[in-house]
């Protein structure tokens, strides 16, 4: 399931989110539990063409867990302070980190 079927049954269903929050509150209560999950942990693994030859390998993770990475983020950051020197779980992290690298670079 990619990105766009989630997006398209969120817009469509309200029983999909109503599972998706049944999930998320299972695993939030129940952490142990989570590896148990193995669905979660799949990935597609993509080769993207370099200029120079050869290939660059990206793993492209399950959607689903993606979304619930964003939940779990969104609730966390509303709980606590984190530091401006903390990235990861900010919104817009990619961008922050590579301006942040650019920075350095100078």
């Amino acid at each position: 399931m990619g990105p766009l079927h989630l997006k398209h049954l969120a817009a469509e269903s309200g029983a999909f989110i109503h599972e998706l929050t049944k999930i998320y509150n299972s695993i939030t209560q129940n952490p142990d539990k989570l590896s148990q999950v193995r669905e979660l942990y799949n990935f597609r693994l993509v080769f993207i063409p370099k200029k120079d030859g050869g290939a660059r390998p990206i793993a492209i993770g399950e959607p689903i867990l993606l979304v619930l990475h964003k939940i779990l983020t969104k609730q966390l950051s509303e709980q606590i302070k984190i530091s401006n020197s903390q990235y990861a779980f900010k919104k817009n992290a990619h961008i922050l980190c590579l301006a942040k690298a650019e920075e350095y670079r100078r």
